[in-house]
């Protein structure tokens, strides 16, 4: 009798929890939530257009897919020693009542639980591995593809109100090198916003140098003029119509900004902010402050890259 009742009571304890693991399972494959790697994590091959290039997301998407796996893992690991320390005390008292069944039963079970758990925590591990392998090959794709870290090339331009400007006549000074198209609706954004103006007065005594470029082919001069006068634009917008300095610092699209420190390497390239990209919890981080503050701060840049988003620019494209 005694024997009876224990093993109804194990039953009742084990029924619950395994429901709940079952309709988990059948949850995440319902929601493909941490289910499998998707397709676009087969492999680099797989991924961009004829620019080489990711969508602008790739890499907030593979992060957050770390965070979840490692949440996955810790609450996992937890659960399942909560879960195997009852039915070692289930076992102990079983023992006590001299119920044989009952004990072979959770043994059987602990047993079962233990491989599931190892099992899964194998795949869980393995999935991160190689998800920080694709980030690590992007990463050092990247740094080529933005030349981050070389020596910025120098040019000699000039503006459309006919100074010529030549780089490195900024030696020693840091320099931000934003390109810009008059007709494109991005680039109309942040200066109607006035991020730009923003940034280079929160700048203007740091000696920091601001130069817009317009690699526009065929572009009508008196466009960029206008654009110019419209917006009060005070800093200097370079004419590169030919596109020949677009192609030298890789330009896929305007807007897009390339800071080059002190020593005259690139230490960023890529977009202004995230506004037309992911909000990082809805806010809007602007990534050419933050490279700013840190290179001022002569410290090294944490996010030395991101991807433009905007209207594309044909001669930074060709190989």
């Amino acid at each position: 009798m005694t024997q009876r009742i224990f093993l109804c009571a194990f039953m009742t304890f084990i029924t619950l929890p395994v429901y709940q693991v079952q309709a988990q399972t059948q949850r995440t494959a319902t929601t493909g939530q941490s289910a499998r790697i998707p397709p676009s994590l087969s492999g680099p091959a797989s991924w961009g257009n004829q620019t080489g290039s990711l969508p602008s997301n790739k890499e907030a998407e593979l992060l957050q897919e770390i965070t979840e796996i490692e949440s996955e893992l810790m609450r996992r690991t937890s659960d399942h020693r909560l879960l195997i320390s009852e039915l070692k005390t289930l076992l102990t008292t079983a023992k006590n009542e001299k119920a044989k069944q009952t004990q072979q039963q959770i043994n059987d079970l602990i047993n079962q639980k233990e491989t599931q758990h190892k099992e899964r925590i194998r795949y869980l591990e393995e999935k991160l591995h190689r998800i920080r392998a694709i980030i690590a090959d992007l990463t050092q794709r990247r740094k080529v593809q933005y030349r981050v870290g070389t020596t910025a090339p120098n040019f000699s331009l000039t503006t459309f109100n006919a100074q010529k400007i030549n780089l490195g006549d900024d030696k020693g000074k840091i320099v931000v090198l934003e390109w810009m198209n008059p007709v494109c609706p991005f680039s109309r954004y942040y200066y109607r916003s006035k991020t730009i103006k923003t940034l280079i007065d929160k700048y203007a005594e740091r000696d920091v140098v601001w130069l817009a470029v317009n690699s526009t082919p065929s572009q009508n001069s008196d466009l960029t003029t206008n654009f110019i006068d419209t917006y009060g634009i005070a800093h200097p917008v370079l004419n590169d119509s030919d596109g020949k300095v677009a192609k030298l610092y890789y330009i896929q699209a305007t807007p897009q900004v390339v800071i080059i420190d002190k020593t005259g390497k690139i230490a960023y390239s890529g977009a202004i902010d995230n506004s037309f990209s992911k909000p990082v919890n809805g806010k809007v981080v602007s990534f050419v402050d933050k490279a700013l503050t840190e290179l001022i701060a002569d410290q090294p840049v944490t996010l030395p890259y991101t991807v433009p988003i905007g209207t594309k620019v044909e001669a930074g494209l060709q190989p």
